[in-house]
């Protein structure tokens, strides 16, 4: 593999004002990484996680690196986050997938073989595309023909799904409440008052049409509990839609990679290259998944 380098970075226009969704004027960006990749080779677009809040680098640029060493082409979305409301992120998202997909010939890739990947926040945008693909209000804001708003498959790390129980309350809020609000209670009202509200828990949203996931998460997770994606392959496998799920038994929240060279704790207790094996794992799924389309 040649040297992995930046080849430009694109800013994203999607129409806000059909939602009244945009609430700051920073531009959504998606950052095209150059390389050696082999012609018609799977793309994947890369969010990182942040609450909605912030985008988190140590889970948006290494990944997408790591997935070009790979040799699957990366795209790394940079999305609107707050004071941005729903679907702000989730049609910037979209829009890449048109992107890739109506430029496939120019970038060398399999138009059929878009995945999208995303951490934590970042995993609820790439599973709401999942399960939101189809939904009308989606395709008809972008005035495209909503199948090619499905992706080939999402792979999800540690994803916030859920805004019931086992919620994380700060990116449910961040996308369709009130976050001046203070206290939980007032907090989760303001967001079960929003329109958007139902749109927020993906276990209900997916269906047989849904995309297929690959998804992991850790069993002492104490920001995002692992319920988050319990639910997820759960409803998944009651819609009868392919998944491969990987529960590691232990470390927090947050680890991306899990390797040394990302890591940012000086007790280095993120460094876990057991749980790191999900990405060779997660490469290998969208490897067999390909032979499949």
């Amino acid at each position: 593999m040649s040297e992995i380098k930046i080849l430009e970075k694109l800013v994203l226009d999607v129409p806000y004002e059909k939602f009244d969704c945009k609430r700051d004027d920073k531009k959504a960006t998606l950052t095209i990484y150059d390389g050696d990749f082999d012609d018609n080779c799977p793309a994947v677009i890369v969010c990182p996680g942040g609450a909605y809040f912030f985008l988190c680098d140590r889970e948006g640029a290494p990944i997408a690196e790591a997935f070009a060493k790979a040799g699957i082409r990366p795209f790394l979305l940079e999305y609107s986050v707050l004071p941005n409301k729903f679907p702000a992120a989730l049609m910037e998202l979209s829009e890449a997938v048109c992107i890739l997909k109506n430029n496939a010939e120019k970038f060398g890739i399999n138009k059929d073989k878009v995945f999208v990947s995303g951490s934590s926040a970042g995993g609820h945008l790439a599973a709401s595309l999942a399960v939101l693909w189809n939904k009308p209000f989606l395709s008809e804001a972008l005035d495209v023909n909503m199948n090619i708003l499905k992706p080939a498959g999402v792979i999800l790390s540690y994803p916030v799904i859920t805004s019931g129980e086992y919620t994380h309350l700060d990116s449910i809020v961040n996308i369709v409440g009130d976050e001046t609000l203070v206290g939980d209670e007032a907090r989760r009202a303001s967001a079960e008052s929003s329109q958007y509200y139902k749109y927020t828990s993906l276990e209900k949203m997916a269906d047989k049409d849904s995309a297929r996931t690959y998804i992991w998460t850790t069993l002492d997770d104490t920001l995002v509990p692992m319920e988050n994606s319990m639910l997820f392959v759960q409803a998944l496998r009651n819609a009868g839609v392919p998944v491969e799920f990987h529960l590691f038994p232990f470390a927090d929240h947050g680890l991306s990679l899990a390797t040394e060279e990302i890591s940012e704790r000086e007790d280095k207790c993120d460094v876990i290259p057991h749980i790191g094996k999900w990405f060779d794992m997660a490469v290998q799924w969208i490897n067999i998944v390909g032979k499949y389309i």
